[in-house]
C-alpha cells in the first residue's frame, strides 16, 4: 500500500529557504522523497533538502532523519531521497529509519535565475 502526496509546492526564485507542512503520519514506516526542479536557461539550482522528525512532546522541536548532500541538478531532473528500514546506507540519499508519527521537510536553496523546486513523496508500508 502507498500513497503519494506533495509535501512542498513550488518555490520561486531567489535564495529561499523553506519548512514544508507538519505531517501526520500513522500507517506508513518509509517512503521516496523525489526533488524536482526547472529553471530558465542560464539559471543555476544547489539545494539541500532535509527531512525531518517533530521530538515527541514538543511543538516545534525538530530532528535530523536524513539530509541530501547539495543538489545541483539538470533541468527537469528528478533527485531521489529513501528513507527505509533496513535499506543500505551505502549510497548517498539513502537513510535506514522509519519515518515518524509527524514530519516535515526542509528545503535551504541559492539560485540564480527563476527557478522551481518542489518536493513528493511516496510513503510505503
Amino acid at each position: 500500500m502507498a500513497e503519494n502526496g506533495s509535501i512542498i509546492g513550488a518555490l520561486v526564485a531567489g535564495t529561499t529557504d523553506r519548512n514544508g507542512q507538519l505531517i501526520h503520519n500513522e500507517d506508513y514506516r518509509g517512503g521516496h522523497f523525489l526533488i524536482r526542479t526547472s529553471t530558465t536557461a542560464g539559471a543555476t539550482v544547489t539545494s539541500v533538502v532535509t527531512i525531518q522528525g517533530l521530538v515527541p512532546g514538543t511543538t516545534g522541536t525538530f530532528y535530523t532523519i536524513l539530509a541530501s548532500s547539495a543538489l545541483n541538478p539538470a533541468d527537469n531532473s528528478v533527485t531521489r531521497l529513501t528513507v527505509y528500514p533496513g535499506v543500505s546506507t551505502a549510497l548517498t540519499g539513502f537513510e535506514n529509519d522509519i519515518i515518524p508519527v509527524y514530519f516535515r521537510v526542509t528545503t535551504t536553496s541559492a539560485t540564480t535565475g527563476a527557478r522551481s523546486l518542489s518536493v513528493d513523496v511516496n510513503l510505503v508500508v
